[in-house]
């Protein structure tokens, strides 16, 4: 059975085939056509650009198709997987990135957005800015994600998790993880599917309310736990690929219509015919298929009609039709009987005459002759009116209720009043010799209210802002304005209205909120928010507090202004460096890590830099040098392109080793230059840091059989192999207090017969001035070497020392009194 057709976007097609053989085709939302069949079918069917074609057959099948664009063709056995799956041309679209950096966030509550700036594979899909991820060509595509969070401090914190497309938040697309405790490690990860038009992008935004969380970076060589080798840890993965590409196209033009057929299913379709004449025009066809229009082609010979199909069952039934049109009116008929008489109605309301109208407070009631009344009322302008018979100049009257009463007046135009009190008294505000001006006709509460009740101006106090300053490069945030304000007015009952308004740098004030109270004391705090702002701007922002009595606007308080400012940048800092001895002196006392034994210059450099008393200024690059007599060495630079993970505020080093001083070297001082984002590249901050002093030689006392030597070999023998050394006779000493007396004791090794006691120490230090044994000299006991001898130490750096040995053996017992050399360091 061959069947051709074309379907237009939003229609659906069934086609009955005797012999238990179907075809039907649905659409998608896509106008995607799919078309399932018991037994074998051939299809040769054309699909616009940008639709697909599947097909679910139970057993072999032939499949023509001609695809358009970006079209795709999947082929499906019944009830099992897919096996075959055909993507013409470059149709492929797909993407795999990711990000190897650790990505802080930029704040609580703040909005960060995940990049993931690396791409590995990538085809038809991009990444613009490091975060957007961007489609070349419209469709459907499946995006996946999985983001390593974790956070560096205590207790239970939370992370949100949502996508934008083409920088709008995607409604209902927010899943919230937990992070329980420090050092908490979670991977959010699953899958959103986008409609996207060509160049349309995503982006993934998370945000916490702990600014200690964030996306974590991790590379194993540089981990606690290198072992065994294993990839590194991105902070984020993203994959993405086109699973559906289809749209509806414009509308094609109507093709021609063939004759009507018989009633009944369409049988198979005849072998096609000459080409006939063109047919005449039909009524327009279906829209057509989604894409572009093929030439059309001249009406075959339609087919011979198939066998009439077995009548199907009745259908529902159909909507009821219009109203039809109104008939014309039919002639009259004829006059019917008179109807009987109706019954008598009810009297008509007798006719009523106004008996009485009476006044009273501009109401007026009419009573009627039938004693019933109807109420209304009236109103007067009046100009003037004439005071009552009687009433002197200067005086007004008032009504009592049943008459006018007179009432005494200061006249405005011929008097004030004039305070004449005992020293001491005064009347409200008013002291003696004072005189209550009067500026029109007043009562006598309204004098005394005048007299001792004066509005006062409302008070701005202890005015804050906070955060104040905010840290070099902040472009938005909240500050916090709080105040307390004062109203002196209550007993009058009386209100203040506050205003607040703020400018930025030199701009205008503009309002940001009114606010009004009541009682006396008022405390007020508000957040207010602010920015963007442009990038290492310092401008400020003044806040400017007004307060007025509000029912008297131009009595104010004073002007309250306070101005939130911004740091200025600050170098990055230095912070916990060390430079520790790698190689440590045997059995030697007095070495430390700043002041060691000739020749000890290895160390392990350790620092941490920092520029987190920024915002959003971030370490670059970091250059060890080391520096001796005021030469520079360069040691190793950290970049951001290799070791310095990208928008990262601060770097620890930890243990580099410096094996390359000299061994001749007396001091060693590390030097770091560091860059930032903001200084650039050609700036930098120099930070010093830990003087090593290589200052110390080795003083010994001890015993040793062998007698006095006359070679450097002989020398090293006993200097290595003295016996009775304890960390009071086995010393590592510096020059600096060379002179000074050194105490020490007997052994059991300097009291053996067989024993010579010894005492060695570098030429750099004069020649023995006495050694006491008690209050006894017993330097006499003493022979020295005849000539300097040299000895090496175990950093191959050669000294020339004094060798001093008693003349009999075991000179020196266990309960000897305290010996002391004099001209040696003690």
């Amino acid at each position: 059975m061959n069947v051709g057709f074309t379907l237009p976007p939003g229609n659906s097609i069934s086609i009955n085939v005797p012999e238990s053989q179907s075809i039907k085709t649905v659409t998608s939302e896509f106008a995607t056509i799919s078309i399932t069949s018991d037994n074998q079918v051939s299809l040769d069917i054309t699909t616009p650009a940008s639709n697909s074609l599947s097909f679910y057959p139970p057993t072999q099948s032939v499949v023509k198709t001609s695809l358009e664009r970006q079209n795709s063709l999947s082929i499906y056995p019944y009830n099992q997987i897919p096996v075959v799956e055909v993507v013409q041309g470059t149709d492929a679209k797909y993407g795999v990135f990711y990000s190897t950096s650790m990505q802080p966030s930029l704040g609580a509550n703040v909005k960060n957005t995940m990049s993931f700036p690396t791409a590995d594979i990538a085809s038809g899909i991009t990444v613009v800015d490091g975060n957007k991820l961007k489609f070349l060509t419209y469709g459907v595509y499946n995006v996946q994600f999985s983001a390593q969070f974790d956070k560096t401090d205590s207790g239970v914190d939370h992370a949100d998790v949502w996508f934008s497309q083409n920088g709008t938040d995607v409604k209902d697309s927010n899943t919230r993880i937990e992070l329980d405790k420090n050092n908490a490690k979670m991977v959010a990860a699953w899958n959103y599917l986008v409609r996207a038009e060509n160049d349309d992008y995503v982006q993934i935004h998370w945000a916490s309310q702990d600014s200690e969380v964030r996306l974590y970076y991790e590379d194993p060589a540089f981990s606690d736990h290198p072992l065994p080798l294993r990839p590194r840890i991105p902070s984020v993965i993203i994959t993405a690929h086109l699973i559906a590409s289809a749209v509806a196209g414009p509308q094609g033009p109507a093709g021609p219509a063939g004759p009507q057929g018989p009633a009944g299913a369409t049988g198979a379709t005849g072998p096609a015919g000459a080409t006939g004449a063109q047919g005449a025009q039909g009524p327009q066809g279906l829209a057509g298929a989604t894409g572009a229009q093929g030439p059309q082609g001249p009406q075959g010979v339609a087919g011979p009609a198939g066998a009439a199909g077995t009548t199907g069952a009745q259908g529902p039934k159909g909507d009821t039709g219009d109203t039809g049109p109104t008939g014309l009116t039919g002639p009259a008929g004829p006059t019917g009987a008179t109807g009987p008489t109706g019954s008598t109605g009810p009297a008509g309301a007798d006719g009523k005459s106004v008996t009485g109208v009476s006044v009273s407070n501009r109401s007026v009631t009419t009573t009627l002759s039938n004693n019933s009344t109807v109420n209304g009322s009236f109103a007067v302008t009046q100009t003037s009116i004439d005071a009552p018979s009687g009433t002197a100049a200067g005086s007004g009257f008032y009504w009592d209720g049943s008459a006018f009463v007179a009432k005494e007046f200061v006249n405005p135009n011929t008097e004030g009043i004039t305070v004449s009190l005992p020293s001491g008294k005064s009347f409200g505000k008013y002291g003696h010799g004072s005189t209550i001006h009067i500026g029109n006709a007043k009562s006598m509460l309204e004098i005394i209210r005048d007299a001792v009740q004066d509005i006062q101006k409302p008070t701005i106090t202890s005015v804050s802002l906070s955060p104040n300053p905010v840290a070099f490069n902040t472009l938005s945030g909240n500050t916090t304005l709080s105040f307390t304000v004062g109203n002196p007015n209550t007993l009058m009952g009386k209100g203040v209205t506050v205003t607040i308004e703020r400018k930025q740098g030199s701009g205008s004030y503009s309002v940001l909120q009114t606010v009004s109270y009541t009682s006396a004391s008022n405390s007020f705090s508000n957040s207010y928010a602010w920015g963007p702002v442009t990038q290492y701007s310092t401008d400020s922002f003044t806040y400017k507090i007004t307060a007025s009595v509000t029912e008297n606007p131009s009595i104010i308080s004073d002007l309250t202004e306070v101005t939130r400012t911004t740091s200025n940048f600050a170098s990055p800092t230095l912070s916990s460096p060390s430079a520790t001895r790698r190689l440590f002196t045997d059995s030697l006392a007095g070495e430390t890590d700043a002041s060691r034994e000739v020749g000890n210059v290895t160390s392990n450099v350790s620092f941490t830099v920092s520029s987190a008393a920024n915002t959003n200024i971030y370490i670059q690059r970091v250059d060890l040098f080391r520096v001796i007599s005021g030469v520079e060495t360069s040691l190793r630079s950290w970049t951001t392109t290799t070791d310095i993970p990208a928008n990262s505020t601060s770097y620890t080093v930890s243990g580099y080793v410096d094996s390359a001083a000299p061994s001749s070297a007396a001091s060693i001082t590390y030097r770091l230059k560091i860059y930032d984002s903001y200084q650039g590249a050609t700036v930098f901050t120099t930070r010093d840091f830990t003087d090593v002093l290589m200052n110390r030689y080795a003083h010994k006392f001890g015993a040793h059989p062998n007698g006095l030597p006359t070679t450097d070999a002989q020398a090293k023998t006993i200097f290595d192999g003295l016996l009775g050394t304890t960390t009071t006779t086995n010393l590592l000493r510096t020059t600096a207090n060379f002179g000074n007396n050194w105490s020490v004791a007997g052994t059991t090794n300097t009291n053996n017969p067989l024993n010579f006691t010894y005492i060695m120490y570098p030429t750099n230090q004069a020649a023995l001035l006495s050694v006491l044994q008690g209050a006894t000299e017993v330097l006499t006991d003493f022979e020295q070497t005849a000539s300097t001898l040299s000895i090496t130490n175990k950093f191959g750096i050669s000294n020339p020392y004094r060798i001093y040995k008693t003349k009999s053996p075991g000179a020196f017992s266990t309960a000897a009194t305290t010996i002391v050399i004099k001209n040696v360091l003690p």
